[in-house]
């Protein structure tokens, strides 16, 4: 038989398209072409620790660890727990030419005003663990979101999500967060009386 090439060039747009062969899950939602969908916002969580289920004591829920020099770009963790939450964690190491810099400052913002136990110990040379209390034996700490820069700033460090109970927080190189008015992500306006308007 006959055969013969046909070749062309093509350009602008397509007038109709064919659904995909095989549909995509965006967040949940199957996506094949046929239609616009609509996204939800996720209310996934990105870690769940609970050290030992039933066992009271503080879990050691992520480890950081320092690979660049200056590493000092910020990380906030959002964390949900039973009766706390959510609150902030943040961390920032001091900008320096080494990969192991000191802590510069490790806070929690708890718009609620529950009571924060969070602890960060330097466990090894540029590695630091942070730890949080259960508030009974049965609860769950969630990390619900994480905030950190991208691209060069962001590879400074590597976090690894752990699960591992313990009775006591190490004392050595141990900081326990501070409380502040503001998430530094979100900022919020203490307000006494009166009202906002504008």
């Amino acid at each position: 038989g006959n055969s013969n090439n046909i070749c062309w060039s093509l350009s602008g747009n397509a007038k109709t398209a064919t659904t995909l062969q095989t549909a995509r899950t965006i967040n949940g939602v199957s996506f094949n072409g046929s239609a616009n969908i609509i996204i939800p916002r996720s209310i996934k969580h990105i870690h769940n620790a609970s050290g030992k289920e039933g066992s009271t004591g503080y879990v050691k829920i992520v480890t950081i660890k320092i690979t660049a020099n200056y590493a000092d770009h910020p990380v906030e963790f959002v964390i949900s727990q039973r009766n706390r939450g959510p609150y902030h964690l943040y961390v920032q190491f001091n900008g320096a030419a080494s990969t192991d810099p000191a802590l510069y400052e490790f806070k929690h913002f708890d718009p609620a005003n529950k009571g924060v136990n969070a602890y960060i110990v330097k466990s090894a040379t540029s590695t630091w663990d942070i730890y949080i209390q259960k508030q009974q034996g049965y609860d769950h700490i969630y990390v619900l979101d994480v905030l950190k820069a991208d691209g060069d700033e962001g590879a400074c460090y590597t976090i690894t999500y752990t699960n591992t109970l313990v009775s006591s927080v190490p004392t050595t190189n141990q900081t326990k967060s501070t409380a502040t008015t503001q998430s530094h992500t979100h900022p919020y306006l203490p307000l006494a009386g009166g009202t906002v308007t504008g």
